[in-house]
């Protein structure tokens, strides 16, 4: 197999130029694609500390504090922003939703 390619001199140097092309292209495309997640992840991590912020801000009081009208359409506001899937209630310093 191996005696095609060791026949000629150019032959030799055209599969070398080949082999570094092709390994450079996969370790260019490794290195956008780790560069894409990291930013991609960083992205979303500002996003959700933003609305958590703002939702901290639109309820400075306890839940019960509020009537069901009032809840409905600040979750609701909060819940128009394309990258918010939903809403957890968690009691503070645990991990567990309350609701």
């Amino acid at each position: 197999m191996f005696a095609f390619i060791n026949s000629s001199i150019v032959r030799v140097f055209n599969a070398v130029v080949l082999i570094g092309i092709v390994v450079g292209l996969g370790i260019f495309t490794v290195m956008i694609g780790m560069y894409n997640y990291d930013r991609s992840i960083s992205d979303l991590s500002n996003k959700a500390a933003n609305s958590a912020d703002l939702a901290s801000i639109s309820l400075v009081e306890p839940l019960w504090n509020y009537d069901t009208a009032a809840l409905d359409g600040i979750l609701t506001a909060l819940l128009l922003d394309v990258d918010v899937a939903g809403i957890r209630v968690m009691k503070e310093g645990n991990d567990k939703p309350v609701a």
